[in-house]
């Protein structure tokens, strides 16, 4: 009886997968670089506790506004779960004519995403971009990374995310060349 039982256990521990028995996952929400900040951390990490939600062109205004952009995020957490969400911010200049408009759509993408989970939510207010990106509007995306932090809707990652050592263009990175964005991620995701 106790070897049937054993061989049973076997059995089905060998036929769950992976993910399944994984005790933390991370989900990443937000833009390309967001996206190419996940990559990056993937070339590097050996933990690899990510799964990928952030979508080219999907800035502040896109995940507080659009449901579209939340079927990938829906998708893996109902498949993965996650303990945490992590969300290297985008906020494409000139997109909102003060901070405040855009903390109404924080609110907006933080209300829908605790209608999907009550995970932790880390943000950066950097994206491997150079500070020269005229598209992102860094101090803009500090303001709103300290207003979340300092009203405890969310938590600061860091080490910050560098600006990317290989860069492709003036906003984007190569992610398989840019090890320091990967590194900034390892460093905070698999403390």
């Amino acid at each position: 009886m106790f070897r049937i039982v054993s061989v049973g256990l076997l059995i089905l521990a060998l036929a769950i997968p992976s993910y399944a028995i994984q005790q933390k996952w991370v989900g990443v929400v937000g833009c390309s670089n967001s996206q190419l900040v996940e990559q990056a951390y993937r070339n590097v990490s050996d933990l690899d506790i990510t799964w990928n939600a952030a979508k080219w062109g999907a800035d502040l205004k896109v995940w507080a506004v659009h449901n579209g952009v939340w079927k990938t995020f829906d998708s893996n957490l109902a498949s993965k779960g996650a303990t945490a969400v992590w969300y290297p911010l985008c906020i494409i200049a000139g997109s909102y004519p003060n901070t405040d408009a855009a903390w109404l759509d924080f609110m907006k993408f933080l209300l829908k995403l605790r209608q999907r989970t009550q995970a932790p939510l880390f943000l950066a207010a950097s994206n491997g971009s150079r500070e020269s990106c005229a598209a992102d509007d860094n101090a803009m995306q500090e303001a709103i990374v300290q207003r979340a932090v300092d009203l405890g809707y969310a938590q600061r990652s860091l080490p910050e995310i560098p600006p990317a050592s290989a860069p492709d263009g003036n906003c984007h990175f190569n992610s398989n060349l840019s090890t320091n964005v990967g590194q900034a991620a390892v460093d905070f995701l698999d403390e």
